[in-house]
């Protein structure tokens, strides 16, 4: 199973798979958005 490379929408190298964490430019984005996630579903009580 080969690395995965990331790259922003400019060509920017962002990081590979194997990082810790994976693809470290790309959590910017995933992480708020799970946060965002739990906060909501946690306020709005399911």
């Amino acid at each position: 199973m080969g690395d995965r490379y990331f790259y922003d929408k400019n060509g920017k190298y962002r990081g590979k798979s194997s990082d810790i964490p994976p693809g470290n430019g790309n959590w910017g984005c995933i992480v708020p958005i799970i946060v965002f996630m739990y906060f909501y579903f946690l306020l709005k009580g399911c």
